[in-house]
């Protein structure tokens, strides 16, 4: 079975991304790629893999804004506060 692999350039256009941050994702191996000799190319079918599994997907529907307000002022615990300005005595 032969692969089509494609380009940084043709991958980078597909992504709708610059090419110097497809070359950054390499560097930091974030995305699936293969080295044939110098050229760095790129297999679609684990292009689509890779995009299915960072593809972030809706939960549901989110609660209101006041509801969200209210669970993070209830979370909130009183602190000591900040201590007062003046000289340290030992």
């Amino acid at each position: 079975m032969t692969v089509q692999l494609i380009s940084v350039v043709e991958t980078a256009d597909r992504l709708g991304i610059a090419v110097q941050t497809l070359r950054n994702w390499v560097s930091m191996r974030r995305i699936p790629y293969v080295k044939v000799g110098r050229r760095t190319l790129f297999d679609p079918r684990e292009l689509e893999r890779w995009l299915e599994c960072h593809t972030v997907r809706e939960e549901g529907p989110r609660p209101p804004m006041e509801e969200l307000l209210s669970r993070r002022e209830r979370r909130r615990k009183p602190g000591p506060g900040p201590k007062p300005a003046g000289p340290e005595t030992s």
